[in-house]
């Protein structure tokens, strides 16, 4: 056995979510949409006990 070496409880682990949240827009043109869609990724981890959590979010938007 080796002294002066802390015991290892758990591991370590992360987590993402995804969150896309959607809005439909009437356009100018008739039969024409607008949808803009806005993406949410959210990355939650644990390392030494500390729980930290990272949001990126970008746009998509286009016609149909």
């Amino acid at each position: 056995m080796v002294e002066g070496v802390a015991a290892v409880t758990g591991t370590p682990s992360s987590y993402t979510y995804k969150k896309v949240v959607s809005h439909v827009y009437d356009t100018e043109v008739k039969g024409q949409s607008k949808i803009v869609q806005d993406v949410y990724l959210t990355t939650v981890y644990d390392a030494n006990g500390k729980v930290s959590a990272v949001t990126t979010a970008h746009t998509i938007d286009f016609l149909v």
